[in-house]
């Protein structure tokens, strides 16, 4: 047999010594790594779980933020800060006879209650036992009976309400030295940050469930008659029950007080609103020293910037909020305010939408000066605006007209090609509406230009292409004579008073 030669032999050996290290080498790294990566990784550093004076901490590396046992860590550490300062509310309404006695002059304890029970989420906001939650929790309220986590219940009073924002504050009797969540600034909060939502869902409470921010600057949720709006969206499950919960970051702040779902079946669906906890902190302050809140306005209307109104106002974008009156005798007018300004931001915040602006200028009191970054056509200026105080419309001084009998209501105009039929006003109109002349949109007709463009009923158009309307006839003869393709800008007047715009396009 052909032996190899002796050349080669230390040759292979020393190869196979060299393996072997490796191999040795590349396990023991392995191993250590696979160590790093599974071992549980300690609750983050700064004040105690349980100690809610400081938000939980944040570590500044990268490369651990995205380690999934650090992110579990996080998660178990907020949950369990948050669920101490959430607390279970139960509702006993006052009963039929309680409310006929409260209307005839105070009520009588005694009196039987409905059997049914109202159930909601609170949030402790101070040491001393005052809780915030939704206003349409407590409403009606008799008896509310409040559930912290470790068990203990105590009765709470309401302090006070607001219908604007949907908050309410409770006082517990007999709390002290009671767990408290930090507040963060909401003003920070970004669509895709991670999220929490702690209450008690249908009546199982201390409930944590998580998701993102959605989206931000949220309105059409409160069904009052001058809300407030501008909620956080978060898709993390929300159900009845959570209401007035918590809404917290991963630094275990309040971001939010949970308020509505948007759902067709009465659960959850994948989208929360939350109120932001800066617009929280301005009511609850208000709520606990005067029992109401004092709210300023700039005493403007205001609409939408459409892109038809930014190229005919020569602005640079559709950013800001268009200021469609402003009073000769208000403090806006004499402050340099006119009509068709662009307000983009309220002391440094951002304004793009109506409902943005009223929550901005809402955490400011009557009297304090806001200033405002005013967008006049091309230009850019200044403006620092005095804040009134709230107060009810008058009544307008109107031309004392018959009220037409109910069988004579004026007939509504066939809607043409635009898609809305018009009718002419009625007094009553004229006086809910607070206008003298225009057309009142009775119809809109579905796949329409009008319903493309938003227009809604129950409105009056008082202008068209800034051309007064005075009548149903008027306002069907200048949309009918449009060209087509060709935008009109309709101004209308709501019943609350505000002023909106909407283009109108006729088909080719």
């Amino acid at each position: 047999m052909r032996r190899l030669t002796s050349a080669a032999d230390p040759l292979d050996r020393r190869t196979l010594v060299l393996a072997g290290i490796g191999l040795l080498v590349a396990g023991l790294l392995a191993g250590v790594l696979a160590t790093l990566w599974l071992r549980p990784l300690p609750t983050p550093t700064g004040a105690p779980v349980r100690s809610l004076a400081q938000p939980v901490a944040l570590s500044d590396s990268g490369a651990q933020a995205l380690d999934p046992a650090t992110l579990a860590a996080r998660f178990r550490a907020v949950s369990e800060q948050a669920r101490s300062a959430v607390v279970f509310i139960q509702i006993e309404p006052r009963g039929p006879i309680e409310h006929w006695l409260r209307r005839f002059g105070g009520g009588d304890p005694r009196s039987p209650a409905i059997e049914q029970v109202t159930i909601g989420s609170g949030v402790i906001m101070s040491a001393d036992g005052y809780i915030v939650t939704n206003d349409h929790v407590v409403q009606d309220a008799g008896r509310i009976t409040v559930t912290l986590p470790d068990r203990r219940q105590f009765t709470a009073d309401v302090v006070g309400v607001d219908r604007s924002t949907d908050l309410a504050v409770l006082k517990i009797s007999g709390g002290s030295n009671l767990p408290v969540l930090p507040v963060g600034n909401s003003d920070g909060v970004q669509v895709g940050d991670w999220v929490l939502a702690v209450g008690s869902p249908f009546g199982l409470t201390s409930t944590v469930t998580a998701g993102i921010v959605s989206a931000l600057g949220r309105e059409g949720v409160i069904r009052d008659e001058a809300p407030i709006e501008d909620f956080i969206q978060t898709d993390a499950a929300i159900n009845p029950g959570n209401s007035g919960g918590a809404l917290v970051n991963l630094r275990g702040e309040l971001v939010g007080i949970l308020t509505a779902i948007a759902t067709e079946n009465g659960a959850y669906q994948g989208y929360g609103f939350a109120v932001p906890s800066n617009l929280v902190t301005r009511v609850t302050e208000d709520l606990i020293e005067r029992g109401e809140v004092q709210r300023g306005v700039i005493g403007v209307g205001i609409a939408r910037v459409t892109p038809r109104i930014a190229e005919r106002l020569q602005l640079p974008g559709t950013v800001g909020v268009l200021l469609t009156e402003v009073p000769e005798e208000g403090a806006a007018f004499r402050a340099g305010l006119r009509r068709y300004d662009v307000v983009t931001h309220v002391g440094g915040r951002e304004v793009n939408a109506p409902n943005q602006l009223q929550s901005a200028v809402a955490r400011y009191r009557p009297g304090q000066v806001v200033t405002l970054a005013v967008q006049r056509g091309p230009d850019r200026r200044t403006v620092r605006v005095p804040l009134s105080v709230l107060r009810p419309a008058p009544a307008p001084d109107l031309p004392e007209v018959e009220a037409p009998p109910a069988s004579d209501v004026p007939l509504v105009v066939p809607e043409g090609a635009y898609g809305v039929g018009f009718r002419d006003l009625t007094r009553a109109d004229r006086e809910s509406f607070g206008v003298r002349e225009g057309a009142y949109v009775a119809r809109v007709q579905l796949g329409t230009p009008a319903a493309f463009a938003g227009l809604p009923v129950d409105v009056v158009v008082v202008g068209i292409e800034e051309q007064p309307v005075a009548s149903a006839e008027a306002a069907a003869e200048k949309l009918d004579l449009a060209e087509p393709g060709t935008p009109l800008l309709l101004r209308v007047k709501r019943r609350d008073g505000t002023t909106a715009f909407y283009e109108v396009v006729i088909e080719e």
